[in-house]
This record gives C-alpha cells, sequence and structure tokens, in this order.
C-alpha cells in the first residue's frame, strides 16, 4: 500500500459539486491525514484540503475482501488494557502507543505491523528495557528487532525515568497463574 494525495478546493458562499465530490472520497478511501488552509485573494475564497489516503487493494473501504477481514477481527474480544494493566504499566503502554502511532502514520502503515496492542502490554508489563527481553516477546523477530529494537528500548528507558517506574524483577499477572497452577500439580 502507497500514500496518495488528492486536493479538493472547494468555494466559500455557494454550493458546489466539490463539497459532494469530497465527501464521497472521504466515505471511500482509508484517509491517513487530512491539512485544511483557508484561501482568500480576491477572485478565489476557498476552503482548500490535502488529503492523504492509502491506495491498493485493501484501500477501499467497500472492498469485500477488506469488509470480511474486518468482519473476522471484529469477531474477536476487544481488550481494555486500562483495566487489565496496573496504573504504571498502563502509563508506559499509553505511551507506546502515542510512539507507535506517530510512526505508523509517519511510515504510512498501519500500526499494528509496528507492534500489535498484546505486544506493547507485554513490553510494559514485563519493564522490558533490554534488546536480550524484547527478543522474549512473542511476534518480535529478529526483523523487528533490527528495525524498532533500539528505538523500542531507548523508549522504554526514558519512560520508565521519566515517570520513575520501579523495574525491578515481579512476578506478572500471567506468570503467577502459570506458577500457581505448577505447584498445585506438584503438590498432587
Amino acid at each position: 500500500m502507497d500514500i496518495q494525495i488528492k486536493f479538493f478546493s472547494v468555494p466559500v458562499g455557494y454550493e458546489s459539486d466539490v463539497e459532494h465530490e469530497m465527501n464521497q472520497f472521504l466515505r471511500h478511501h482509508k484517509i491517513v491525514k487530512i491539512r485544511k488552509e483557508f484561501v482568500c485573494q480576491p477572485d478565489n475564497i476557498c476552503w482548500c484540503y490535502a488529503v492523504e489516503y492509502l491506495s491498493g487493494s485493501d484501500s477501499q473501504k467497500g472492498d469485500k475482501a477488506a469488509d470480511e477481514k474486518k468482519k473476522k477481527k471484529d469477531d474477536k474480544p476487544k481488550i481494555d488494557y486500562a483495566e487489565v494493566l496496573s496504573p504504571d504499566d498502563f502509563a508506559i503502554y499509553a505511551e507506546m502507543r502515542t510512539w507507535r502511532k506517530e510512526l505508523s502514520e509517519k511510515k504510512g502503515v498501519y500500526a499494528f505491523t509496528i507492534l500489535t496492542n498484546a505486544q506493547m502490554a507485554q513490553i510494559a508489563e514485563k519493564k522490558i528495557h533490554t534488546l536480550e527481553d524484547l527478543e522474549k516477546v512473542s511476534g518480535i523477530g529478529e526483523q523487528k528487532i533490527n528495525e524498532y529494537g533500539e528505538v523500542i528500548v531507548d523508549l522504554m528507558k526514558s519512560i520508565i525515568k521519566e515517570k520513575k517506574i520501579d523495574v525491578s524483577p515481579k512476578t506478572t499477572q500471567t506468570e503467577k497463574q502459570l506458577s500457581d497452577k505448577e505447584n498445585k500439580k506438584k503438590i498432587v
């Protein structure tokens, strides 16, 4: 998928087909960013819009394959990480989410291709701040380590320092549940 750009000039003060055309376009494309400027010249008063959008096979919202993918995706239960993570962990998660969004917009890719929500939650929960620990996160392979590893580690160190978060080893909720099950098996 590539980022494309389309320009619209919508005159002020009278009805225009451009407004309808722009609304149609916005409804049928995956929009990345819209920039607008008010132009006031003696012979031309209008709003000018620069619309960045994704092109490619999935770019049209009406695409049946894209609709099927969305339908399947919506069937999965959504996790509210504000409820699942501790306040410190969620603060890290939120900072990472902001970083991921900015990077995805800059690169013109979907945010989840950089890191999934589950990966960010795991990084936040385990306070991962080394490349070695990052390699242990499910779904993060050599390619993501090479492309984003240093940035993620630096971001984590910055967040931990800024928010004065304790990074001493702790057992996560998930690890605690697994450990409890293993201990029960040993007793039996």
